[in-house]
């Protein structure tokens, strides 16, 4: 599907290559939607739909509708809802890249909004260089919102946004599982160029977040109201302009074990806010990000990393589907022996 363009910019016409509306299910296998525009969802719009997408590229896509939130959101994929007809469906997105995709509002590369009942799967995927092009505005590579997410295997890389969160934005009514990820070199003019939870609740385990730059909470921003646990999770070379911002998180999570943290000190010279308190700062001698095997890039730790083997209780396999020893090492790569 490419360079198909949906003339309105009404909020309610969406949909560039395809308009999923009201189907007890809809499935997508090996497609590839280039290019295409609408008002929402440059590339799909879902509404009512239970929708699972395998293999599939969505690249250059772009939702343009200009106004209120309803409009200019999911630049690839618009979700409004599982199946209508019988709430309760699931979403489940596996092995799909989302890159270079445009959004005016929320959800660059994705946009999912859900009702009671319905939960989403995203796992082994790619977010890469997904952008707004709506100065001061944005939110989200990936917005998810009112359901439970569980989101692994998955690299969230070089995503730009203009208000908060370059990768993630998890609104309210949300419960979200992250493990085995990565966020990489993702910008945001405002807070969290990797997660923004402004009042919801995230379990992160075995993440890395390296290179992320934001004027506040470059990692991950939690609002007052919101929870973030973090277990065997690895924070590296993120950065601020902000002389009063940490460099990684704004303030400290509720510790689970195993994380390690980097640099020691801000780039004003005062110490670094801790992301959980405690926490080891040591440098993980993180390689550059690279495939290192697997669906999707990964940063590789250098023999003698700090993250080696100081961590337990992680999932069997790392990022890549390689298998996990124990003790098993802090982050998204495991050092195979």
């Amino acid at each position: 599907f490419e360079n198909n363009q949906c003339a309105s910019r009404d909020g309610e016409i969406g949909g560039g290559a395809i308009y999923a509306g009201g189907l007890t299910e809809a499935v997508l296998s090996g497609c590839e939607f280039a290019n295409n525009s609408a008002s929402n969802g440059g590339g799909i719009l879902n509404r009512g739909s239970t929708l699972t997408i395998l293999a599939c590229r969505f690249s250059g896509n772009a939702a343009l509708g200009k106004g209120d939130g309803q409009y200019g959101n999911g630049g690839g994929v618009y979700i409004d809802g599982m199946n209508y007809e019988n709430p309760g469906g699931d979403l489940l997105v596996c092995g799909t890249v989302f890159e270079n995709n445009t959004a005016m509002t929320h959800g660059s590369g994705m946009f999912s909004y859900f009702y009671q009942g319905s939960e989403s799967v995203v796992r082994d995927c790619v977010f890469d260089g997904n952008k707004f092009d709506n100065a001061g505005l944005g939110s989200g590579a990936l917005y998810h919102e009112a359901a439970p997410l569980t989101l692994s295997g998955t690299t969230f890389s070089h995503n730009t946004g203009g208000q908060h969160a370059g990768s993630i934005f998890l609104g309210q009514n949300s419960e979200a599982f992250i493990s085995n990820c990565t966020f990489a070199a993702n910008r945001v003019s405002g807070n969290a160029a990797g997660l923004f939870n402004g009042a919801a609740i995230a379990h992160l385990t075995n993440c890395t977040f390296s290179g992320n730059d934001a004027d506040y909470g470059p990692a991950i921003f939690k609002g007052s109201a919101a929870t973030v646990t973090l277990k065997n999770t690895l924070f590296a070379a993120n950065t601020t302009a902000n002389q009063y911002s940490a460099t990684s998180c704004h303030e400290a999570m509720t510790d689970l074990g195993g994380n390690l943290q980097w640099p020691q000190t801000k780039a004003s010279g005062s110490p670094d806010q801790p992301c959980v308190a405690g926490i080891e700062f040591a440098d993980p001698l993180l390689q550059p990000l690279a495939d290192n095997g697997g669906f999707s890039m990964t940063f590789a730790l250098a023999p003698g990393s700090p993250a080696i083997d100081r961590a337990a209780d992680c999932p069997a396999t790392d990022q890549r589907g390689q298998p996990r020893g124990g003790p098993c090492d802090t982050g998204a790569y495991e050092a195979q022996p």
